[in-house]
């Protein structure tokens, strides 16, 4: 705010899958946001469908989880499968006036990230008490992580429609069982589902 050190107020948008994902011991992608490549009049775009090439800013504030068996909980920025995302159809405009973009992964389809790149920004653990339940009677939990400290996720100079540099910055929510393909007695898996919200600086 003008004069101050505090910041402005801003809507909190959020983005969540449509189903679940059954996780396994190979990590797989769950949910992505990206700033829009274009926008204008507050409508976003893929690149050349608005006017401008998207230059705001998307700050991140936190993942929600929820699962029913422990996992290992990831967020990479700018990982990159190989032709995933460049099914341009399946960047759905984030709601409430957002000028982001969403990839629910368990709609359009995932990919293990294993070989994809990106930064790990983030891991925490979700468990279940499966002590008292074990893993044929599995309770739900929910937990949320803290990301507001990652920096601002922005586009590219020239812009694009794919992953930074050929477009904007991108983060991905994935998750992994700690199962073990090779130890039948060990190896399960996890019906789970993510949620992520930002705040944008819109101008």
């Amino acid at each position: 705010m003008d004069g101050f050190f505090n910041e402005d107020r801003s809507y909190l948008f959020t983005a969540f899958n449509s189903t679940v994902l059954s996780a396994t011991s190979a990590e797989q992608a769950l949910l992505s946001v990206r700033l829009a490549p274009s926008v204008d009049y507050g409508i976003a775009g893929s690149l050349g469908v608005r006017n401008v090439v998207n230059h705001t800013a998307l700050k991140l504030q936190s993942v929600g989880i929820i699962t029913n068996n422990p996992i290992q909980v990831f967020v990479r920025v700018n990982a990159e499968p190989q032709t995933v995302f460049k099914n341009l159809t399946a960047w759905q405009p984030a709601p409430n006036g957002s000028i982001a973009q969403y990839f629910d992964h368990t709609k359009y389809g995932s990919f293990e990230m294993e070989g994809s790149g990106g930064d790990l920004i983030a891991s925490f653990f979700a468990t279940p008490d499966i002590q008292n339940n074990g893993f044929n009677n599995p309770r739900y939990v929910s937990d949320s992580f803290n990301i507001e400290i990652v920096r601002l996720l922005t586009n590219s100079i020239l812009g694009g429609d794919f992953v930074f540099p050929d477009g904007p910055d991108v983060v991905t929510v994935s998750v992994k069982t700690f199962g073990s393909p090779e130890d039948l007695n060990n190896n399960y898996t996890a019906t789970t589902r993510t949620r992520m919200s930002w705040t944008e600086d819109q101008g």
